[in-house]
C-alpha cells in the first residue's frame, strides 16, 4: 500500500512515484486537499481528502498541517489528544508576549536553527521553510 501526499494533487514527482508503485501492484491512496480532478486523484485507487480550506499563499500551512494529522490518523495516533495539545499551545502563545518577543529577538538575525527528532522533524522542516 502506498500513500501519496500532495496538497494540490498536481505534484508531478509524487504522481510519477505513485504511477511507478501502482504499476508494481501497490494499492494507492492519494492524501490531498484537491477538491476536483487532479493527476494524483485520477491515478489513485482511493482518495483521503483533507478537509481544509484553500491556501492563500505558499508555503501551504493548512494543508501541510492537515497532511500531518492525516498521516498520524492512518498510523493510529490518538488525534483528539494531539489536537487538544496543539490548540492549548496556540491558545497560550498567541495572546501573550512570546510571539512578539521571539520576532524581536530574531529581527536582523542571520541564522535560525530548528532542532527536532522523530515525528517532530516534519514540523521543524515546515517551520524552517516558513522562516525563509
Amino acid at each position: 500500500m502506498a500513500y501519496a501526499f500532495s496538497a494540490s494533487g498536481h505534484s508531478t514527482d509524487i504522481t510519477a512515484a505513485m504511477h511507478w508503485l501502482k504499476a508494481r501492484g501497490a494499492l494507492t491512496v492519494a492524501v490531498t486537499a484537491a477538491h476536483a480532478s487532479a493527476p494524483l486523484v485520477d491515478l489513485a485507487d482511493t482518495v483521503y481528502r483533507l478537509n481544509c480550506s484553500d491556501e492563500m499563499a505558499a508555503p501551504a500551512t493548512k494543508s501541510f498541517t492537515a497532511q500531518l494529522f492525516a498521516a498520524a490518523a492512518i498510523a493510529g495516533y490518538p488525534l483528539a489528544q494531539a489536537a487538544e495539545q496543539a490548540a492549548d499551545a496556540m491558545d497560550a502563545l498567541v495572546p501573550g508576549e512570546t510571539v512578539k518577543s521571539l520576532a524581536t529577538f530574531l529581527q536582523g538575525g542571520r541564522t535560525v536553527a530548528w532542532v527536532a527528532r522523530g515525528p517532530s522533524c516534519a514540523g521543524a522542516l515546515d517551520a524552517a521553510l516558513k522562516a525563509q
